[in-house]
């Protein structure tokens, strides 16, 4: 099943150092998973691609 990212969630003021990813196969199904992330990164040095690695590495490890 290859998942790609639809959608992705940035909100400072409430949760400054962590992303809300959505990752989405031509099925339909999905899964939404949180990337967090150290005070001292910042978000704007992402890709999408990066995001949407560390999003696959987040979902592995919370199946595992």
């Amino acid at each position: 099943m290859t998942l790609r990212i639809t959608t992705v969630t940035i909100d400072r003021t409430v949760h400054p150092n962590t992303v809300f990813v959505v990752l989405q196969n031509p099925a339909g199904e999905s899964a939404k998973v949180q990337v967090h992330f150290q005070a001292s990164m910042n978000v704007n040095d992402f890709t999408l691609k990066e995001l949407e690695r560390m999003a696959h590495e987040e979902l592995k490890r919370l199946e595992d």
